[in-house]
């Protein structure tokens, strides 16, 4: 984590938007003590908020450093930077997304139906040097809120603070091989900025080549703000194989080896966007269209040689995509103790998915999925904020969604059609008592399914959803309850507690033998999260935050993957000089791997030292950054499954733990000159 990154994640506990501080009625003075930084506080205590003004040093390599302290929060990559992430959050093993929706100038990034699982989520599009303002909910109470919300929310803004604006050219390099340049060039309305990496990754087939390009114009058109976005991204990476740990034990492989060199991935994004905003009187509405194309294409192997003992068990997966969306919100103040919040959306997403099996000599072979689909999706939602007293306010509404499925199953020559609505209440309530500012919430997250549920063929009609691996074709719920506080004694210190509980009733979990999601049964998660944010000092800023969470079908048994207990310990200095350090722990507790196996605990240790001159209107920083300073061998993903690589051992179908290596110790060192 550079040393840029460590001032900007430890100030996120601090951090509300400024659009509620714009709608909101003038504070009366207990309401004005909860406000941190002149900002409007959160309306639900899983709710964690930045915005330019706070963002005055900016991360440095990937856009999971803007995620990742969010209390409670974990993100990962198992097995490779190209590919899609992996959300821990309030005891969800949100696998490449599928529960938590992430949008950037509000355009979702999840995918919906991804050939590698519904609701993927790939962050290679967002460059952290361009992203202005965050916004993470964790749990459902928002309205706005959509599909796949079913653990959280987190909105990206682009943007530069006024502060770091001007032409900037930076160069990365590292002991990986790493070497990343970017180039920036950002106004008051305009936003231009490219780079490049390339990076051998550690260990084997870990080796990383992306470039990214992002272009963002404002204007003004009389009272309407207009903005215009566009970003476009290509990577090709390798993508390593799950080493079984019993292999590592027995000195047969290494934990960052990889059993294959000839798997990886190919993935392509291209979107843009129109967004409108503007204010009548006691009215504020905003909005905006948008646009984008996706290609994805993985080439992966999990059992080896398990199914089949000559070919061996790879498949590739391909799958294309084009979408095309609006929405609209509105915000009107009836009257000094009413609101009306109104939220329109939808989206068209047509896609093509094709899974075919891939021999070890690189030849494919039969088709094990081929699909092409249209989705069409609309939703409504509706709440009214009222606040009797200046220190306590209330919201309540509903979302209401529909979904269109037009299907068409090439491999087993059928076609679907179904229609899906849903509609899902969500309120919540906020109290300011001296220095405490009280929380409740309750909300219905809501997860449509895959199209390819829709489909049943007469092979299949009969099968179970475990088999098909679509699932029922049915919306996915889960109830989401909430009660916090949060203690603001000064303006140096703040402190926010939660408890949350939740209820699903089904889940998916993703099952590496058959390559797609299984459908199970009902799940509940219960716990709690605590996080704080301390300046005791101008020049020394310390944050601290985790969770503790409970997961388990409801039939018995802990959902898989699932940590137990997570925190991070921050610190961060800075000195007049320039020079300035940062410090971070990671501490994640065991996981469950099912029938008593764990994933074992891992603590990593993090640091960076860093310099900026400035002479004139010429910046100049320098900062060298060190991963896992302790080079502690610990590992980011583990799974349970059967695998059979070595075919001069006897077969077994026996299921094995798996992992995939957590990074060792790394240097990077950048340099950056801006005008």
């Amino acid at each position: 984590m550079g040393l840029r990154t460590a001032i900007l994640l430890l100030m996120l506990g601090l951090a509300p938007r400024d659009a509620d501080a714009r709608d909101e009625p003038a504070p009366a003075a207990d309401d004005d003590r909860m406000r941190v930084y002149g900002r409007a506080p959160p309306d639900a205590a899983g709710e964690h908020r930045v915005d330019q003004r706070l963002l005055t040093h900016k991360p440095t390599r990937t856009a999971d450093e803007l995620l990742e302290l969010v209390p409670g929060l974990y993100v990962v990559q198992h097995g490779s930077e190209g590919k899609g992430h992996q959300f821990y959050i309030r005891g969800f093993d949100a696998l490449h997304g599928s529960d938590v929706e992430v949008r950037l100038e509000g355009v979702p990034l999840n995918e919906p139906g991804n050939v590698h699982g519904h609701g993927y989520v790939d962050l290679g599009l967002v460059m952290p040097e361009v992203i202005a303002g965050l916004v993470a909910t964790r749990g459902v109470s928002d309205v706005t809120q959509g599909d796949f919300a079913t653990a959280g929310t987190v909105d990206l803004q682009l943007g530069v603070p006024p502060a770091e604006r001007g032409l900037e050219v930076a160069l990365q390099g590292g002991t990986t091989g790493r070497v990343r340049g970017l180039a920036r060039w950002a106004t008051d309305e305009t936003l231009m900025a490219a780079a490049a990496t390339h990076d051998s990754g550690f260990g084997q087939n870990r080796d990383l080549r992306r470039a990214v390009a992002v272009v963002r114009g404002a204007l003004q058109v009389g009272a309407v703000d207009i903005t215009g976005f566009g970003a476009v991204t290509h990577a090709d990476f390798g993508l390593p194989t799950a080493i079984r740990l019993d292999d590592v034990d027995a000195g047969r492989v290494g934990l960052t080896d990889s059993y294959s060199d000839d798997t990886g991935g190919l993935a392509r994004r291209v979107m843009g966007g129109v967004r409108l905003a503007t204010r009548i009187e006691r009215l504020r509405i905003d909005g905006g269209v948008w646009a984008q194309g996706r290609s994805l294409q993985l080439d992966e192997r999990f059992t080896g040689y398990l199914r089949d003992p000559e070919l061996g068990d790879g498949h590739r997966q391909t799958h294309g995509a084009f979408s095309a969306g609006f929405d609209g919100r509105l915000r009107w103040r009836l009257g000094p103790r009413w609101r009306l919040l109104g939220a329109l959306d939808g989206a068209v997403d047509d896609y093509a998915q094709r899974q075919v099996s891939l021999a070890d000599d690189g030849q494919l072979g039969a088709a094990e999925r081929d699909l092409r689909a249209t989705r069409q999706r609309a939703a409504l939602a509706a709440a009214v904020r009222f606040r009797p007293w200046p220190w306590l306010s209330f919201e309540g509404g509903a979302r209401a969604a529909a979904w269109r499925f037009d299907v068409d199953d090439r491999g087993t020559d059928a076609a679907g059609e179904q229609t899906l609505l849903a509609v899902v209440p969500r309120v919540r309530g906020r109290a300011a008592l001296g220095d405490w500012l009280l929380f409740a919430a309750y909300g219905r997250g809501i997860r449509p399914p895959e199209a390819r549920a829709t489909v049943r063929s007469p092979a299949v009609a009969d099968a179970p959803a475990a088999v098909y691996g679509g699932g029922r074709a049915a919306v996915t719920t889960a109830d989401h309850g909430e009660l916090g506080a949060r203690w603001l004694p000064d303006d140096r210190v703040s402190i926010t507690a939660a408890a949350f509980a939740v209820g699903i009733e089904r889940e998916q979990i993703y099952d590496h033998v058959s390559a797609t999601n299984v459908e199970r049964g009902a799940t509940r998660r219960v716990g709690v999260e605590l996080d704080g944010a301390f300046d005791p000092w101008p020049w020394l800023h310390l944050s601290v935050g985790g969770a503790a969470v409970d997961a388990g079908f409801a039939d018995g048994g802990p959902i898989p993957g699932v940590p137990a207990l997570l925190g991070r310990l921050e610190a961060a200095v800075e000195h007049g000089s320039g020079i300035g350090g940062g410090l971070s722990l990671l501490g994640l507790g065991p996981r469950p791997l099912g029938d008593g196996a764990e994933a074992a605990p891992a603590l990593v240790v993090d640091a960076a030292v860093g310099w900026r001159w400035r002479a004139g209107a010429t910046d100049l920083t320098a900062e060298l950054a060190v991963e896992n300073i302790f080079d502690t061998a610990w590992r980011e993903g583990e799974y349970r499954f059967a695998s059979w690589w070595d075919r001069s051992q006897p077969r077994s179908a026996l299921p094995a733990i798996h992992g995939f290596a957590g990074a060792p110790r790394q240097l990077r060192l950048g340099v950056s000159v801006r005008w």
